[in-house]
């Protein structure tokens, strides 16, 4: 079918242009973690949800993340033969796994997530407060409009809104001067000007 004066082009479709624009955030974040940590994206991730929220059972996991649980099931697999999680029966349900960091694991979270967190600061750094909260809110808006489309589809509903939802639900612990993975995290004015 051809393409007519009145049609939307296809690269203007924002669903279109907010793949091109995940695709190239996960590019650009795999090749920064392969050179930094030596891991894949998906191992990575999969490092830093558990080293901010702490042990996890896959599916929580994939509720936090919205990775596929074909991916996690591989990645864990890997995970494990590298040492850097341990697998373990849950103590309430022999049946369901519990993922946690090992000391190794422990160890690469120590050293790349202040990197990471360096990362994002920079990122955020290219926008003023009024662009980050603009931002933050068409973000919140867009996820919520998503999670309305799937209605009773996959969970969605442990999915923290990054720039929102701050820490909630995260080990305090574990939180060593986080900063979301979104872009928004805690500044002053007096740091941006």
């Amino acid at each position: 079918m051809p393409h007519h004066d009145n049609d939307i082009p296809l690269s203007a479709f924002l669903t279109f242009r907010l793949n091109v624009l995940a695709q190239l955030a996960n590019r650009a974040g795999a090749h920064w973690h392969e050179q930094r940590s030596g891991l894949s994206l998906a191992e990575w991730r999969i490092i830093a949800t558990l080293g901010f929220f702490g042990p996890l059972s896959p599916s929580e996991i994939a509720n936090r993340t919205l990775m596929d649980k074909a991916v996690i099931s591989r990645v864990k697999s890997t995970l494990s033969r590298k040492r850097l999680i341990a697998d373990r029966p849950d103590e309430q349900d022999s049946r369901k796994r519990r993922l946690s960091l090992s000391d190794g694991g422990q160890r690469v979270y120590d050293q790349t997530m202040p990197q990471a967190q360096s990362r994002q600061r920079e990122m955020i750094s290219q926008f003023s407060d009024s662009e980050l909260e603009a931002l933050d809110s068409a973000m919140s808006r867009l996820q919520a409009i998503f999670e309305r489309v799937l209605g009773e589809g996959p969970d969605v509903s442990a999915v923290e809104r990054p720039m929102t939802a701050g820490l909630a639900g995260a080990d305090p612990a574990r939180q060593r001067d986080p900063v979301p993975s979104g872009l928004a995290a805690p500044r002053s004015g007096a740091e941006r000007d």
